[in-house]
């Protein structure tokens, strides 16, 4: 189990499963596949666990642990018109009868055998919740240097975004002497 926050190691371990552990099913790749046409049916890898067999039956796709296996879990496919009404965005139902969210992904945690939920549902933790204040001022400064080495702008927005950084790299400042004022027990 992780641990994490800005107290890290000095609490119990994380309870909720990670992001990057769980088996996701992505509409996207459902959809790039062909699965999102009624009568379809194949294989797709949903990365951590086992390979699944789909078959879709109308506005649901059924899914099974092997090709000719029980039915495993049954999800919903719903489809909203794409913004400015062209084409359309397609999207997964929440399984989880007391939820029933449109969502681009579901995941599977790896420790629970319930079958697949929507990020809500399901619990789980995506990485940059799990960072401590300096970390995440560290990314802010890091984020703005890159975007003021790549972009080409105006003399207005290049000062904005000089500001900006400089703002983030106080906080860094910051927050990196409250952490030694606690890691090193130094006095106010």
């Amino acid at each position: 189990m992780s641990r994490g926050g800005s107290r890290y190691g000095a609490g119990r371990p994380a309870t909720r499963p990670r992001i990057e552990d769980c088996a996701v099913l992505d509409v996207r790749r459902l959809r790039a596949k062909g699965a999102l046409r009624p009568g379809d049916h194949g294989a797709i890898d949903v990365g951590h666990g086992p390979r699944l067999w789909y078959r879709t039956m109308g506005d649901l796709v059924v899914l099974r642990r092997a090709p000719e296996g029980c039915v495993f879990q049954t999800v919903g496919i719903d489809s909203t018109r794409a913004n400015l009404g062209v084409g359309q965005r397609w999207w997964l139902r929440c399984p989880r009868e007391d939820c029933g969210r449109r969502c681009m992904r579901l995941y599977w945690p790896p420790e629970r055998s319930s079958g697949f939920a929507c990020g809500r549902c399901a619990r789980v933790t995506y990485p940059s919740q799990r960072l401590s204040p300096f970390d995440m001022a560290e990314r802010r400064c890091n984020d703005l240097l890159v975007q003021l080495r790549q972009a080409r702008m105006h003399n207005k927005g290049y000062l904005r975004l000089r500001r900006a950084l400089v703002e983030a790299e106080q906080a860094r400042a910051a927050a990196f002497r409250a952490w030694a004022m606690v890691r090193l027990r130094l006095p106010v």
